[in-house]
């Protein structure tokens, strides 16, 4: 028996076009089946028979091979049992998820379209099944947001099982795709459409916490697709929508469930208590993804004063904005404080008598010998190597985060002096974000390349490496971007990337003072996709 969408007669007509079975292993129930019992005697008794899977005529690919695929598009060995595999990330979860859902289901045909592409991308080869999946769920996303009612039912396969949460999981690949391909304008255009569309529902869609942590993934993705573009969205930012919208705050919290809504009580006890320490991780990132959004519309606001019909007022407007920033970045320094101050697992942020991070403090980076491939000398140029080891995952990421708010702080000061080549509270920030780096590197167990780490990384290097006055520091940073950009970014990123860092720091040295990044993006003709980074 299927489930299919339910929605009242007339609502809507293409609904038939969406409805489908949720999963494939729902099959009839025959009369009678034939067990037997310890005595030998036996009787019939009614037994659930399973129906064959159905596959649909444009899928060109077994069952098998598609799965295959994915696994190998999603790092995930084909033999589960090897040491490496970990059932408990995203891509594990969604590999499973897949085969339960029906083969039209707008998640699987985006999951199964951006998988496809990554996977012959990777063997420099076209798959025609990525396109047609990827056209597929394309149109039934539209078709979903043209319902007037968001919550309609689709199923009860968890966590995804209304429209709108069908809608958002759908989106997040479909923007994978576009992004592994470099076509940045479709996703532009994917995520203003969001935006309108979650602006024209006002109301509590019920998101699962793993639709939840979607969304806000799309939200910081647009922020970063339009952070060195130099074009500003015709509508507004998806966050922008998010944050104004009554049942903000309880998406955030929802999303703190993503783990949960994906496992249950599978997930190991350790992982359900690290996963509570990094709910005020999640929060922090939150936050200074809106202060970079806050940033977006006041450098727009600059550029706007020109043409301003009424000056003064836009000027007032301005220097509001700029307040509310730098109210924004102290408030965030302060909660990094008290984060180190009161939380154990942010103890690393703890401050020293001389200024800079405690765990950091006792020596600097060195001056003269970056060789990344001596482990010992490079550790040591940073901490103890006590207490690299002892690094866990949640101390990490509080050093990742960190490293984003002096992100925020140098591109902040590089928008409201230009003039300059850098200042003393800059400088400091990029020495720290270099020395955070190396120890990140340097820590057992922790894999700078996980989804969690890549919300804004590598981008907190890349701004330390157009920032710093050091050569032997811009080349460190050089030789690091090359190294961790290997499955963190879309192929051929690695080397525009680094290209572009050369080209600002070539003009800044010929000019004396900061160079805006999208200018030089603009006048080279590269892609703003580079720094859309996986996660």
């Amino acid at each position: 028996m299927s489930a299919s969408i339910c929605v009242p007669p007339g609502a809507y007509p293409a609904a038939s076009r969406l409805a489908y079975p949720i999963s494939d292993s729902e099959g009839s129930v025959s009369s009678r089946s034939q067990t037997q019992h310890f005595d030998g005697t036996r009787e019939w008794v009614p037994r659930r028979r399973k129906r064959p899977k159905k596959t649909s005529p444009t899928e060109t690919y077994t069952a098998t091979s598609e799965e295959r695929k994915a696994s190998d598009c999603m790092h995930i060995p084909a033999n589960t049992e090897l040491p490496q595999y970990s059932p408990w990330t995203l891509e594990s979860f969604v590999l499973d998820f897949i085969k339960k859902r029906a083969p039209h289901c707008a998640m699987r045909q985006a999951v199964m379209a951006w998988s496809a592409r990554e996977y012959a991308t990777s063997l420099t080869v076209t798959d025609p099944d990525a396109g047609t999946w990827y056209i597929q769920a394309s149109n039934q996303v539209d078709e979903l947001m043209n319902l007037a009612n968001p919550t309609v039912q689709l199923g009860n396969l968890q966590p995804v099982t209304n429209a709108a949460e069908m809608i958002i999981c759908s989106t997040f690949f479909l923007n994978r795709y576009d992004i592994s391909g470099g076509n940045v304008n479709a996703a532009d255009s994917r995520l203003e459409r969001m935006a309108r569309w979650l602006a024209d529902h006002p109301g509590d869609m019920n998101l699962s916490g793993f639709a939840s942590k979607l969304l806000l993934y799309s939200c910081y993705l647009h922020i970063r697709l339009s952070m060195f573009g130099g074009a500003f969205p015709r509508y507004s930012f998806l966050l922008d929508v998010l944050v104004n919208r009554p049942d903000h705050h309880q998406i955030l919290q929802k999303s703190n469930s993503f783990y949960w809504d994906m496992f249950g009580h599978k997930l190991p006890r350790e992982l359900v208590a690290e996963n509570l320490e990094k709910v005020q991780i999640s929060q922090r990132f939150h936050e200074l993804f809106c202060l970079l959004a806050a940033m977006l519309h006041y450098r727009s606001a600059q550029r706007s004063q020109a043409v301003a019909q009424d000056p003064a007022n836009w000027e007032e407007y301005i220097a509001a904005r700029h307040v509310g920033i730098e109210n924004g970045l102290q408030r965030a320094e302060a909660e990094f404080d008290l984060a180190g101050a009161i939380n154990p697992a942010a103890g690393v942020l703890r401050r020293s008598n001389m200024g800079g991070l405690a765990i950091l403090a006792s020596k600097s980076l060195s001056s003269t010998s970056f060789d990344l491939g001596d482990t010992a000398s490079s550790a040591s140029s940073v901490s103890t190597p006590s207490i690299v080891g002892e690094l866990d995952n949640v101390s990490a990421l509080w050093l990742t985060a960190y490293a984003s708010l002096l992100t925020a702080k140098i591109m902040w000061s590089r928008v409201t002096q230009p003039a300059i080549r850098t200042d003393n509270a800059s400088a400091a920030a990029a020495e720290t974000i270099l020395q955070i780096a190396l120890l990140l590197r340097r820590s057992r167990g922790y894999d700078l390349l996980h989804p969690s780490s890549l919300v804004l990384w590598p981008l907190p290097l890349f701004v330390a490496g157009i920032e710093t006055l050091d050569k032997v520091r811009s080349d460190w940073v050089r030789l690091f971007l090359s190294e961790i950009q290997v499955e963190g970014m879309r192929p051929g990123s690695s080397n525009e990337l680094l290209s572009l860092m050369e080209d600002v720091r070539r003009r800044q040295d010929q000019t004396g003072s900061r160079v805006f990044v999208d200018e030089t993006m603009a006048e080279t003709g590269r892609l703003r996709c580079i720094f859309a980074f996986r996660g």
